[in-house]
């Protein structure tokens, strides 16, 4: 069974606004080691998804890419 870790940073500039939050989403193998990382923002209403990494069991650089208004954008490394 997969372990899934979320983690929230949260730079709030004022107490009324949520906007400019930062959220960290870390997947796991079943051994601890880290699988995926996915970092997104939030902007008003909208999560958005702005980068992904992807590793092996070993901890090596899988994949790697960002996005753009919910699509990659730009060089994604394989």
């Amino acid at each position: 069974m997969k372990k899934t870790l979320l983690i929230g940073l949260l730079l709030i500039v004022g107490c009324s606004s949520v906007e400019g939050q930062k959220i960290i989403h870390t997947e796991t193998y079943d051994d601890g080691t880290i699988k995926s990382i996915s970092y997104h923002k939030i902007t008003r209403n909208i999560i958005e998804k702005i980068k992904y990494q992807q590793f092996d069991r070993n901890g090596q650089k899988k994949r790697e890419g960002t996005y753009k208004d919910g699509k990659e954008d730009g060089l994604t490394t394989t």
